[in-house]
């Protein structure tokens, strides 16, 4: 079986090309993914959501589809209004598709947003998008927990030199997370990327293991 998953947001999830990353580490343990990303940078789900040709992709046949917000789009109630509403009809179309629905719960960025650091931005995060999924239907993949552990307990950088974007350590820390939410398996099978050290690709394994078994 070849799992097919359609990854929609912006450059949180291409940045080190977290979908590409996660289809080969998974094909080294005999799992098949097919990834289609509709990620153009800075986007937000409200505009991914006026968008035609995203909803005609959701259309096309999908095992999973993540939709990933801009952390812009949670910092006041209005813009999380907006972005609550464009997760409603993104949820009604990907429901119609057969599809099932993740919402990819982003990493916070490694500098203050909207006068909230990252630790913060963590719960702002979570606090968006738990509730949604409840009522939608829909599953997380708390990337943004994983980054919340990693930040208090380990010493790696996990952000770019624009303190933005994500590091390659940050990157692994992702997909390890999506590996073990989606797979219900141990992070600490997969490969390395990024040409980690084994040592620090254990400790990222072993925090998304401890995140999503909660």
């Amino acid at each position: 079986m070849e799992y097919r998953f359609l990854f929609i947001g912006n450059s949180a999830t291409y940045v080190h090309d977290l979908p590409a990353t996660l289809a080969e580490l998974c094909k080294e343990k005999g799992i098949a993914i097919y990834q289609k990303q509709i990620v153009p940078g800075g986007r937000m789900l409200e505009q991914h959501a006026a968008d035609t040709a995203v909803f005609e992709e959701i259309g096309k046949g999908y095992h999973a589809v993540f939709l990933q917000e801009n952390g812009n789009a949670m910092t006041t109630p209005e813009a999380r209004e907006r972005s609550l509403a464009a997760v409603g009809k993104l949820s009604d179309a990907v429901r119609q598709s057969g599809a099932k629905l993740y919402f990819y719960v982003r990493p916070p960025y490694g500098i203050n947003l909207a006068g909230l650091d990252s630790l913060a931005q963590c719960e702002l995060f979570d606090a968006h998008f738990t509730p949604a999924a409840e009522k939608e239907g829909a599953a997380c993949v708390y990337v943004n927990r994983a980054f919340a552990h990693a930040k208090r307990h380990l010493p790696y950088d996990l952000w770019g030199p624009d303190h933005a974007h994500i590091s390659t350590h940050g990157a692994y820390l992702a997909v390890c997370t999506f590996y073990a939410t989606l797979f219900g398996r141990s992070a600490t099978e997969l490969g390395i990327a990024y040409d980690l050290p084994a040592e620090e690709a254990k400790a990222l394994q072993q925090t998304a293991d401890q995140v999503v078994e909660g």
